[in-house]
């Protein structure tokens, strides 16, 4: 303070005048044209109303004296104007019904000229005349029935002509990549403002941004902080956000590796709200099935895709749910049959790391499935498992078991000897860990049985197949039959016959023969005379019987069906309305009874799976104590095979002399007949003589 009085009343005046000075007509345009809008900032409802009011109340402010001066120069206007308006009416159009009919109004002179004039103009500019073309495109597709859902994966681009797609190519080069770069997130931003406006004219920026992304599919992916901004700000308005997203994913339609990124980083995050939850998996399964083969996936791409299709946290319905599930074999054929062998050792670690007692069926399986096509292709991933074995045996465990169960299909399709060499070093790991007392003892017995009992499986000598024998001989038999009996003309005369005829087993064939075909003849003729008699009396008095009970049987089936039908119509309307109910007043309910009865189960297998080891584990003790309490003495292994191999020896013995007695009979016999066929002895009491041999022989 100095102490004096001061005036300050020039100042205030000098403020005043200040404020009070008059802005140029330049600085006002300035002024206007920064200032943000109010269409911008608030709904479209609300601007409406608001015009609206302002509207009345200049209405309403009117002065009373101008009012019939306004009505006078209001109607010299509408008379002039009559003219103008009939003249628009002429020359509008309706708009053309679908996409398809908008397309074929569109010339293509037109559009070329278009495009040279704005590259004239803007020379050094080519995202003004990128911009332009847009906005002539979105003028032209306009069209009364928008399509909600794409036709096919290159809707709406495959309904214009070649040569306009032509013509378009040739801008996007001529621009150059870093204008159309920035000239896709415009189209992007431009599209979701005009689709808060409610303007349905946005299928020229959808055509340019699925154009740009078939081109270069890793320009949906240069700015991905941008794109999640955008997200985050139409994500409570599903068509626009449901449009952003599938401009997005375009390039994933060319290129796989681009189209997880974008999977993972911008769709994933909204994928558990139920507007975009079906739109998301469709997604990931469209570029799984239609996406060329191009790029390898990444063992990191491809883990982080796994995790989210097997996240137990995702809460999804359960149809949806099943279908993302449904996913997994196809990822693991795009990730690895692209791949060189020589990287799937890159997959096998971070598989055998997952690969816990406590996955859920699902991965459990994938998992599983993946490794053995590591193990298959790859045999380097027999090394990388030999490291990892120590620190990993409930995984190593789990793995050998597989293997064991699944040996018979496989054993064509694995490395044998290698997997062999990897279970003898197991063994010899093993049993150092035994002795070195390993905490995780219950885990070391397991993977201990499972290496034996996979080594038995591999050591076991196949057994003979005696169905394929079997065929094979009486196939033989019988060529070898019938060869004899065309050399020879018949039967009789054959080798057979004569063989047969020599012990005396030819006539009882032949009397058998005999019989038989007496008997069957005589059935014959009996069926022939007897059985259309009785066919038609049975028929008289049953057919009757027969047709209502069909008819029965006909009403009884159509009833039963149409009541399964409409059972299960009924249950297919109304499962989901439970199932909704069930999400709504306990979420969550179902997928933990799933989650609970799919842990019940696994723990029920891994509990039977330890009972079945300490079980095979005590039987083998059981059996080694057997042999080295019971089995001894006179009843000792070498002995009892002593004693088989002394009964079969007196087996066969017998067996010779009782042959050697049989064949001196036979000689003897056919000695008698012989002698006999030269004595004047008659046919018949030589025929008694013989059979009576024969008998005493028998």
């Amino acid at each position: 303070m100095s102490g004096q009085w001061e005036v300050v009343g020039k100042s205030k005046q000098k403020q005043s005048r200040q404020s009070t000075k008059k802005l140029s007509k330049s600085e006002r345009k300035k002024f206007v044209e920064n200032a943000p809008k109010v269409e911008d900032i608030l709904p479209l409802a609300q601007v409406k109303t608001l015009y609206t009011a302002l509207d009345n109340n200049k209405e309403n402010h009117k002065p009373p004296g101008k009012e019939n001066n306004v009505k006078e120069n209001d109607s010299k206007k509408t008379q002039k104007k009559q003219p103008e308006k009939k003249k628009d009416m002429k020359e509008r159009q309706p708009a053309p019904k679908s996409l398809e009919m908008a397309v074929r109004l569109i010339d293509v002179k037109e559009i070329t000229s278009h495009l040279e004039i704005g590259q004239a103009r803007f020379q050094e500019a080519p995202l003004v005349w990128l911009k332009g073309l847009a906005e002539y495109l979105n003028v032209k597709l306009e069209h009364s029935n928008p399509v909600l859902t794409p036709k096919t994966n290159d809707y709406p681009l495959c309904v214009l002509s070649g040569e306009i797609r032509d013509v378009l190519r040739r801008a996007i080069k001529d621009a150059g990549e870093t204008a159309t770069q920035h000239f896709f997130h415009m189209c992007l931003t431009a599209m979701a403002n005009d689709m808060v406006r409610g303007s349905s004219l946005v299928y020229g920026y959808k055509v340019m941004l699925q154009l740009l992304a078939f081109q270069n599919p890793k320009i949906t992916i240069s700015n991905i902080q941008k794109v999640t901004t955008l997200r985050n700000s139409y994500q409570n308005r599903q068509p626009v956000l449901l449009a952003v997203l599938w401009a997005l994913g375009q390039g994933g339609m060319k290129d796989l590796q681009t189209g997880l990124k974008v999977w993972l980083d911008v769709m994933v995050p909204v994928m558990d709200m139920r507007n975009y939850t079906t739109f998301v998996v469709n997604y990931l399964k469209d570029i799984l099935t239609h996406s060329p083969q191009g790029r390898p996936v990444p063992y990191e791409q491809f883990f982080a895709v796994l995790d989210v299709i097997h996240s137990p946290s995702n809460n999804l319905p359960n149809n949806v749910q099943q279908e993302l599930l449904s996913l997994s074999p196809a990822l693991r054929v795009r990730a690895m049959k692209a791949v060189s062998e020589k990287r799937l050792r890159n997959f096998f670690e971070p598989l055998l790391q997952r690969l816990q007692p406590s996955t859920s069926k699902m991965l459990h399986e994938e998992l599983l499935t993946c490794l053995m096509v590591c193990l298959n292709s790859d045999q380097h991933c027999y090394s990388i498992w030999r490291q990892m074995y120590t620190k990993h045996l409930p995984q190593s465990a789990v793995l050998l078991d597989h293997i064991g169960i699944q040996w018979t299909t496989i054993k064509g399709q694995v490395a044998v000897k290698v997997l062999r060499e990897t279970l003898s070093t197991f063994q010899v790991t093993n049993e150092e860990l035994r002795k070195s007392k390993q905490k995780d003892e219950q885990h070391l017995i397991h993977c201990q049985h499972s290496c034996e009992e996979l080594l038995k499986k591999m050591t076991v000598s196949r057994t003979f197949p005696w169905k394929t024998g079997s065929f094979l001989l009486l196939f033989a038999v019988v060529a070898l039959l019938s060869y004899d009996i065309k050399k020879h003309g018949s039967f009789r005369s054959s080798s057979t016959g004569r063989f047969l005829n020599d012990i005396g087993a030819l006539q009882y064939g032949e009397h058998a023969w005999a019989r038989t075909k007496f008997y069957s003849d005589k059935s014959y003729r009996w069926a022939e005379a007897n059985v259309p008699h009785y066919y038609k009396l049975v028929g008289d008095h049953a057919k009757p019987y027969l047709e209502l009970a069909w008819d029965v049987y006909l009403v009884v089936g159509h009833q039963l069906h149409s009541m399964y039908e409409n059972i299960n119509a009924y249950i297919e309307e109304k499962m989901p309305a439970v199932i909704d109910w069930i999400n709504v007043y306990a979420p969550g309910l179902l997928d933990k009874v799933k989650a609970h009865s799919t842990e019940a189960w696994e723990q029920v297998k891994q509990n039977a799976l330890i009972l079945w080891q300490f079980f095979l584990h005590y039987s083998y003790k059981g059996l080694e104590w057997v042999k080295a309490n019971v089995f001894v003495g006179s009843l000792s292994p070498e002995n009892l095979q002593k004693y088989s191999m002394e009964a079969l020896n007196t087996t066969q013995v017998y067996a010779v002399w009782t042959y050697d007695w049989v064949c001196q009979k036979v000689q003897t016999l056919s000695k008698i007949q012989h002698n006999f066929c030269y004595s004047s002895v008659p046919i018949s009491v030589m025929g008694k003589v013989i059979n009576e041999l024969r008998e005493l022989v028998v």
